[in-house]
């Protein structure tokens, strides 16, 4: 979500320019309501604010998207989730791809290892990207 919050990105000492793009992971980007009952006092559900969810930062002037998710995500619905993000970028004229798999083994463990990682940005490699891409 940092890549679609000017403030979060302000108090890193970066603007939304500084980014050439970015990616997201099967997010949990429109999750009201919390369906999950395991998770609904962490966003304080029913009370959870609009802002909380990624999908409401969109806009105009957000850097280009590769959005990823698994057909078969039990946990994260990928067309609740990654394509409303698609189409909301794509509604305020944002470049965004999508990558949807079949047949991925993730469970909840995949998706608790995501949100742990706070570190700087990874470095894949030239060749992880154009696998990714479907580049060669």
């Amino acid at each position: 979500m940092m890549a679609l919050d000017p403030q979060g990105l302000a108090k890193q000492g970066m603007q939304p320019a500084a980014l050439r793009g970015w990616i997201g992971l099967a997010g949990p980007d429109d999750f009201l309501p919390i369906e999950n009952t395991s998770t609904q006092a962490v966003f304080h559900f029913p009370d959870t604010p609009p802002e909380s969810q990624p999908v409401n930062h969109a806009r105009a002037g957000t850097p280009p998207a590769l959005l990823i998710a698994a057909n078969n995500d039990k946990l994260v619905d990928p067309v609740r989730n990654t394509r409303a993000m698609a189409a909301r970028l794509r509604g305020n004229g944002v470049a965004v791809q999508e990558r949807h798999f079949d047949k991925v083994r993730c469970r909840a463990a995949c998706h608790r290892r995501q949100h742990q990682v706070n570190a700087p940005p990874a470095h894949p490699t030239p060749r992880a990207i154009k696998r990714t891409l479907d580049l060669d």
